[in-house]
C-alpha cells in the first residue's frame, strides 16, 4: 500500500470515528428522536436488495437525494459518485469509472460503462446526456459487470430506475426560472385505471434562452439549448404472481457541448497555438469565434415490455426493448472565423434486445439467476459531409461518407450465491458472449483527392467472462468481501472515416479489437448505532488490456488498440445522521492509473508560432497517467431540515473536489484541481405539505472547468488543426415552485 493510500485510509477511518462521536453525542441528548439512514434498494445482482447487502462497491442515491444535491442530468452524477468522470466528445459524453473508459465516439462505439434504464441496456452514447426526471433511484455498480450485464460493462454499470405507477392517484408539478433565461417545468402523474392496471406519465421541459458565451464572429449566443422528455409506464397485474410493465419514452435534445469549440488563448493550457491562416483566439473562457454555426439536435424514441411471472419455485422474467436515435450535428472543424473545413453529420442507431431470466424465488437461501440475451443494433452515418475551403493548397474536394455497422450478439449467463458455514457466502458466475459485426463504408468525392473508397468487413468476437467472490458477515451490521471479476468491451469498426489495415488496400477496413479487464477487489460495508452511521470501504486493482483509444490524425478520427494499464485505488463512503434533522456524508476516491504499455501513443506537439495547430508524433507514453483519471475526488454533503410548525425548510449543500486530470496521452493538457459547490433551500408548506419553493444554485464558486480538450493534428495545407476546447457551465441559479396533489 502506498504512503498516500495509507493516508487516505487513515483519514477515512479517523473521520468515521469523529462522526461516530458526533452521532453518539446526539444519541445521548435527551430530546433527540432519531431514525436510521434511508435504505436504497439496488439490482446489481438482477434482484432487488439493499445496497448494504450486495458484496460489490456501489454508489446508490434516491431521486429525492439527487434533487436535494442539485443533480438533474446523468453528467452531474459524477459529483456524487467517487471515481466517476465524463468527457464530452461531439454529440456524446463518455463515462470513465475508476480510470476505465474509452474516448471513442463514432456511431456504434458503445461506452465502456454501460447505461441501463429500467432493466434495458441503452447502447447509443448520446443518451448519456439525458436529463433525470421521474427518477426513483440511481446506482453506479463499480468494476466489471461482465457476468450479469455482459458486453460493454468493463468499467461498471449505471442503472437508472424510474418511479413505479400506483393505484393511488398523485400529481406532482414543478415550474422554475433561472439565469440565462432558463425555464424548467416537470409533471408526474399516476393513477389506477382498473383494479389491475395502473399508469403514469412524466413530462420534462428545459429551455435555456441565453448562452453562457458569445460567438465573436457574429455576436450570437453559444452554449444554449433545450431538452424535452416524455415517458409513460403502465403496470398490469392480472394476478398476484404476474406483472407486465409497458414503457414508452421520447426525448429531444439540442446541445452545443462538444460542438461550440474554440482554440486555446495564448498561454492557456501552456500553449501558444494558432489556427487556420495564423488565427489566434483571444476571447473569453465561454466564448468562441466560428464562422460555421455548430451544435446538434438528438432525438430518441423507444419502448420496452417487462414480463415477470412468479411460479413459487422460480421467477421468470422477459425484457423486450426497442430504441432508435437520430442526431443532426454541425461542427466548425478549423475552430476559426476563417474558411477551412466544417462537417455536417447524421449518425443513426436502431437497437433491439431480448433478455430471458430465470431467478430463484424471493427469500430463497440459495440465490441464483440464469439467462439468455440477444442484442441487435444497426448504426452508422447517413451521411458525414466534409466541406473544404475552395480552392485550397491540398486540392481537397468536398467529401461524403456513408456507413453502416450491424451487430448481433448472443449470450448465456448464470450466477449463484451459495451459503457457507460461519455466516459466509460464495458467489460464482460465468457468461459466454458471441458478438458479430458486419460493416460497410463508402467514401466519395467530386474528384480525387480524397479517393473514392468502398469498404466491406466482418468480424466475430467470442468471449467468456466470470466472477468469483467470497463474503462474510462479521456481524448483522458488517459485511466484508473479496472478489475477482472480468469484463470486455466489444470490438468494432470505424464508422466515421476510412481506416484501413496497414499494408493492405484502402478497401480493407481495420477492425478495432475488444478491450479486456481483470479486476480484484476487497471491501467492507458496515452500519453502526442503529443504522445512523454508515462506513463503506473498497480497495481495487485492475489489469486493463488492449484499451480502445481515439485520436484525430489530420482529418481522420483514428481508433486504436494501443494501450494497457495498471490501475489501483480505494473508494470510501461515510454517512451519518446525528439527528432526524441532519444528515452528513463524505465520499471519496483515490486512483493511481498509469499506462503500463503504450509504445506508439499519438502525441500532439504544438507547432511553434507562427505555425499552425499540432504535429501528431508516435511516442512512448508508458508510465504516463491515464486520461480522465483524477488522483483524488471527494464530496462533502449536508442536509438539514428546519421544522416550522407544520411547514419545513430543507437546507442542502454539496461540495465536490477534483484534484485534476489529463486530457492527452502525453500528459501536457491538464484540467487543474477545482471545487464545485451546489446548494439549495426548499420551503415546504400548506396542507399536507402540498406546496414548495426552492432556491438553488450550481457551481456557486463560479469555477472555470473544461468539459473536454481534444487534440487535432495539422490538416493538409493548414486547413485545420489545434486543440478543440469545450467547457462546463458557469454559475447558475434560480427558483423552482412545486405542488403535489
Amino acid at each position: 500500500m502506498t504512503g498516500r493510500l495509507r493516508t487516505i485510509v487513515a483519514l477515512a477511518c479517523t473521520a468515521a470515528m469523529s462522526m461516530a462521536t458526533d452521532v453518539v453525542a446526539a444519541e445521548n441528548a435527551p430530546d433527540t428522536n432519531v431514525g436510521g439512514l434511508d435504505e436504497v434498494v439496488v439490482s446489481a445482482q438482477r434482484r432487488t436488495e439493499s445496497a448494504q447487502d450486495v458484496p460489490i462497491s456501489i454508489t446508490a442515491l434516491s431521486g429525492d437525494q439527487l434533487t436535494a444535491r442539485g443533480i438533474d442530468s446523468l453528467l452531474e452524477i459524477a459529483q456524487v459518485t467517487p471515481g466517476l468522470q465524463f468527457q464530452a466528445i461531439g454529440a456524446t459524453s463518455v463515462p470513465f469509472l475508476r480510470g476505465v473508459g474509452a474516448a471513442v465516439s463514432s456511431s456504434g462505439a458503445e461506452a465502456t460503462v454501460a447505461l441501463v434504464v429500467d432493466g434495458v441496456y441503452i447502447a447509443a452514447q448520446p443518451a448519456s446526456l439525458m436529463s433525470l426526471n421521474n427518477i426513483d433511484s440511481i446506482e453506479v455498480d463499480k468494476g466489471p459487470q461482465g457476468t450479469l450485464f455482459g458486453r460493454n460493462a468493463t468499467g461498471g454499470v449505471i442503472q437508472v430506475r424510474t418511479r413505479r405507477p400506483t393505484q393511488e392517484s398523485r400529481l406532482d408539478m414543478t415550474v422554475g426560472y433561472g439565469n440565462y433565461q432558463t425555464v424548467d417545468g416537470s409533471l408526474y402523474g399516476t393513477t389506477g385505471i382498473t383494479s389491475t392496471l395502473a399508469a403514469d406519465i412524466s413530462l420534462s421541459y428545459h429551455d435555456q434562452g441565453d448562452g453562457y458565451g458569445t460567438n465573436l464572429f457574429d455576436g450570437s449566443d453559444v452554449y444554449r439549448g433545450y431538452d424535452y422528455v416524455a415517458r409513460t409506464k403502465w403496470l398490469w397485474t392480472p394476478t398476484d404472481s404476474t406483472e407486465i410493465t409497458f414503457i414508452g419514452d421520447w426525448e429531444k435534445l439540442r446541445s452545443q457541448t462538444g460542438f461550440a469549440t474554440r482554440l486555446p488563448r495564448k498561454g492557456e493550457l501552456g500553449l501558444d497555438q494558432r489556427g487556420r491562416l495564423g488565427f489566434q483566439y483571444s476571447g473569453g473562457f465561454y466564448d468562441v469565434d466560428l464562422n460555421f454555426p455548430s451544435g446538434n439536435v438528438t432525438q430518441t424514441r423507444g419502448g420496452s415490455v417487462d414480463f415477470l411471472q412468479r411460479f413459487g419455485v422460480a421467477n421468470l422474467r422477459s425484457i423486450t426493448a426497442y430504441h432508435t436515435q437520430d442526431v443532426v450535428g454541425r461542427v466548425d472543424f478549423d475552430l476559426t472565423p476563417n474558411d477551412g473545413s466544417h462537417q455536417t453529420f447524421k449518425p443513426t442507431e436502431k437497437t433491439f434486445s431480448e433478455e430471458l431470466q430465470l431467478l430463484s424465488p424471493d427469500g430463497s437461501k440459495l440465490s441464483w439467476v440464469g439467462g439468455l440475451y440477444f442484442y441487435q443494433d444497426t448504426s452508422g452515418y447517413d451521411p458525414v459531409f466534409i466541406n473544404y475551403a475552395q480552392p485550397n493548397g491540398a486540392n481537397l474536394h468536398n467529401t461524403t461518407i456513408e456507413s453502416e455497422m450491424k451487430t448481433k450478439s448472443y449470450a448465456a449467463f448464470g450466477q449463484t450465491t451459495i451459503p457457507l458455514p460461519f455466516d459466509s457466502r460464495l458467489t460464482l458466475g460465468v457468461r459466454y458472449t458471441n458478438d458479430k459485426r458486419d460493416f460497410r463504408l463508402n467514401q466519395s468525392a467530386a474528384a480525387a483527392p480524397p479517393a473514392t473508397v468502398s469498404q466491406v468487413g466482418s468480424e466475430t468476437w467470442p468471449k467468456t467472462t466470470f466472477r468469483a467472490g467470497l463474503d462474510h458477515r462479521f456481524s448483522a451490521q458488517a459485511l466484508g468481501y473479496v472478489q475477482v471479476s472480468t469484463g470486455f468491451k466489444s470490438g468494432l469498426f470505424n464508422t466515421q472515416t476510412v481506416q484501413s489495415v496497414p499494408g493492405q488496400p484502402a478497401s480493407v477496413p481495420l477492425p478495432v479489437q475488444p478491450e479486456k479487464i481483470t479486476a480484484y477487489e476487497v471491501g467492507l460495508k458496515s452500519d453502526y448505532l442503529e443504522n445512523r452511521l454508515r462506513f463503506n470501504l473498497a480497495a481495487f486493482y485492475y489489469d486493463y488490456k488492449d484499451q480502445q483509444v481515439n485520436a484525430f490524425i489530420g482529418s481522420t478520427r483514428t481508433l486504436l488498440n494501443a494501450a494497457s494499464s495498471k490501475i489501483k485505488g480505494i473508494d470510501f463512503e461515510l454517512t451519518g445522521k446525528p439527528s432526524d434533522k441532519m444528515t452528513l456524508s463524505w465520499t471519496g476516491s483515490y486512483l493511481h492509473a498509469r499506462y503500463d504499455k503504450f509504445p506508439t501513443a499519438p502525441l500532439f506537439v504544438p507547432v511553434p508560432a507562427p505555425g499552425i495547430g499540432n504535429i501528431a508524433t508516435p511516442k512512448d507514453a508508458s508510465g504516463n497517467d491515464d486520461v480522465n483519471s483524477p488522483a483524488f475526488t471527494t464530496t462533502l454533503a449536508i442536509n438539514y431540515a428546519v421544522p416550522l410548525g407544520t411547514n419545513r425548510i430543507d437546507l442542502n449543500a454539496n461540495a465536490y473536489y477534483n484534484s485534476g486530470y489529463f486530457f492527452d496521452f502525453a500528459n501536457t493538457r491538464k484540467q487543474g484541481g477545482y471545487t464545485w459547490l451546489n446548494a439549495s433551500a426548499k420551503w415546504t408548506f400548506g396542507r399536507n405539505a402540498a406546496y414548495s419553493v426552492t432556491l438553488w444554485g450550481d457551481n456557486l464558486l463560479d469555477r472555470e472547468v473544461y468539459s473536454s480538450v481534444n487534440q487535432v493534428g495539422l490538416g493538409p495545407a493548414g486547413l485545420f488543426g489545434g486543440d478543440s476546447i469545450t467547457i462546463r457551465p458557469p454559475r447558475t441559479y434560480g427558483v423552482r415552485l412545486g405542488a403535489s396533489f
